[in-house]
């Protein structure tokens, strides 16, 4: 895996799924979306080929009530994550609990790094500002 960081996606969630989209799209690849949403929901959205395979939010309801199905779309589906990350479904359902309110779940951070544990990844316990200058980064300024 190589890992992307933008000043940008740190400050607004959404550039950070329209980055992943677009990588996704113009390489043709398998690209994880992963982050912390005001210090309160842990979202993950896996891309393949610029859609939308599976999406994650810890609190699916945080910025207003959704559509009883949408809410349902939220949760990680284990089957989809596991064909392609090869985490066990069993090890996805365990890091990726949904409730609703961020205070009946473990620090969002804490999530993240759950998640990121099972899904392989590594470099989500940082963001922009301190992501390590190695071969395996990639970060983007504007």
């Amino acid at each position: 895996y190589v890992t992307v960081y933008d000043d940008v996606c740190d400050r607004d969630p959404a550039m950070l799924r329209r980055l992943a989209k677009d990588i996704s799209s113009r390489t043709g690849l398998v690209v994880i979306a992963l982050g912390v949403e005001e210090e309160a929901v842990t979202r993950m959205i896996v891309f393949d080929r610029g859609g939308i395979v599976d999406e994650y939010a810890s609190v699916p309801e945080y910025h207003g009530p959704l559509p009883p199905g949408e809410v349902i779309a939220l949760r990680a589906n284990p089957v989809v994550v596991e064909r392609y990350t090869g985490a066990t479904q069993a090890a996805v359902r365990a890091a990726t609990p949904v409730a609703d309110a961020p205070g009946d779940l473990p620090p969002a951070r804490d999530l993240l790094a759950s998640l990121s544990a099972v899904l392989g990844l590594s470099g989500s316990e940082h963001g922009w500002g301190d992501a390590p200058a190695d071969g395996d980064v990639i970060r983007l300024g504007r």
